[in-house]
């Protein structure tokens, strides 16, 4: 990782144009690890987030260009950096820009949606020793019965609400973020912009579907499923009846 991140010739020159190009100037490093362990402790933390920014985008530029054989932008690998560094701080906010879409309403409590709709939940659970992530989606009817519990994210949660035919739905988060972007109290350039234009789309074709903010407790089936999927290297899907194991946590 060294070698690609830091001293490859192409990644090189593109450290040598960025904002935090003096960190080379200053620094010797041995291994990537040392080297941003050393950076987090001794750099501003704008430009500790500009170090990392770049250097993922770095690593995803030069992924691409191994498995596509095109050559490596230097201007496009900068530009995707400055995105993600932005949407990092954007993600940090908490004054957010209203563009004038209907109130979103944040509900303390769980309970069952109106008769004949569905509601889907979903929540992650992350495990920073390991790098790891689990993601989890359930959905439940208007009598509050399970009807499916998913490691998947919110739009692979939808696309299955879809493919099951659970409309009308409303979906429900603990990310007050994501569900500003959903229902479009809020504008942005970020990285997950693909995700909430797609689910947008079904939005969109679906005109009986409702986006909410919960709080954490009430969201706690969905973050269950979560952690289960933190241990699985493959998504599980249950439907009507959940594992033992599982409908324990709902």
């Amino acid at each position: 990782a060294l070698h690609a991140l830091l001293r490859c010739k192409m990644t090189r020159k593109v450290w040598e144009l960025s904002n935090v190009a003096e960190i080379f100037d200053k620094n010797s490093f041995t291994d990537f690890y040392s080297a941003s362990l050393n950076l987090h402790t001794s750099l501003p933390k704008e430009k500790f987030e500009g170090f990392v920014a770049l250097a993922w985008s770095m690593w995803r530029t030069r992924n691409l260009t191994l498995f596509t054989k095109e050559g490596m932008d230097i201007s496009s690998t900068l530009i995707k950096a400055d995105r993600v560094s932005q949407a990092y701080k954007d993600a940090q906010e908490t004054c957010i820009k209203s563009i004038g879409a209907p109130l979103v309403i944040t509900e303390e409590r769980w309970f069952s949606p109106d008769k004949n709709w569905f509601r889907l939940n979903s929540d992650a659970a992350i495990n920073e020793v390991d790098g790891l992530a689990g993601l989890g989606v359930v959905i439940r009817n208007s009598k509050g019965e399970f009807m499916d519990a998913s490691t998947s994210a919110i739009l692979e949660g939808i696309k299955l609400v879809e493919e099951l035919g659970l409309i009308p739905l409303v979906v429900e988060s603990d990310s007050l973020n994501v569900i500003r972007l959903m229902s479009k109290r809020i504008s942005s350039n970020l990285e997950i912009d693909w995700v909430i234009t797609e689910v947008r789309e079904f939005i969109y074709k679906n005109s009986v579907f409702a986006v909410k903010h919960i709080s954490r407790s009430r969201n706690s089936a969905a973050h269950n499923v979560a952690k289960i999927a933190l241990a699985r290297s493959e998504p599980y899907m249950w439907v009507q009846q959940a594992a033992s194991y599982v409908a324990f946590l709902l």
